[in-house]
């Protein structure tokens, strides 16, 4: 968050308040009840504060953090990792669960786009 800021100019120290909450629901009550508040969420989270009417979002830090970063570095909020081991004991497992995370990453894109349109 602090390079994001940085790199558009800001100071995280001097020019905004950071507040920690321990999870998403409590991030989106907050942005609810503040309306001079903004707030990080990651998808698929997102999403479902955006079905409040009265919250929108209104930067994409994914596409902020592409613009201003010129190292080449992505923005990774998510990841799946697994033991070899367990890798190996439970293959198909495995190949089930990321064809279902798959459809749930795509999933959520898709509806990021439809609510950019």
């Amino acid at each position: 968050m602090n390079s994001v800021l940085e790199a558009n100019g800001l100071d995280p120290s001097i020019d905004v308040t950071i507040e920690y909450k321990s999870e998403h629901a409590e991030v989106a009550a907050a942005l609810a009840a503040d309306e001079t508040a903004a707030g990080l969420l990651p998808q698929p989270f997102v999403t479902t504060a955006d079905e409040n009417e009265n919250l929108k979002i209104a930067l994409d830090l994914n596409q902020m953090w592409e613009d201003k970063m010129s190292d080449g570095s992505r923005l990774v909020t998510g990841v799946v990792i697994v033991r070899n081991e367990f890798l190996n004991e439970h293959k198909d497992a495995v190949d089930k669960f990321m064809e279902q995370y798959e459809k749930s990453v795509d999933f959520v894109n898709d509806a990021r786009m439809r609510r950019r349109k």
